[in-house]
């Protein structure tokens, strides 16, 4: 099991230099993830991942068509199979 935060500190929508103006930031986020992975048998595993833990809704991007959203919660699950 792992749990990995992400913190991404006030940026600019366009390239400079100096103090951002208020138009052209993006707020700072932190996401936390959730991962596991288990172990059936020496050839088949599990495992699941569940990102933006806490669904934080932040600005990732304002370029090239206006705000876009960062990634929801969001879940993700699947097998391993190891055949040799």
């Amino acid at each position: 099991v792992s749990v990995n935060g992400k913190f991404v500190d006030d940026m600019r929508a366009v390239a400079g230099r100096g103090s951002i103006p208020q138009n052209q930031k993006i707020d700072s986020n932190w996401t936390m993830d959730l991962g596991g992975e288990y172990k059936f048998t020496d050839n088949f595993a599990g495992y699941a991942t569940i990102y933006n833990l806490l669904d934080e809704e932040y600005i990732a991007a304002r370029r090239p068509a206006g705000s876009r959203p960062g990634m929801p919660l969001t879940a993700m699950a699947g097998v391993k199979i190891s055949l040799w």
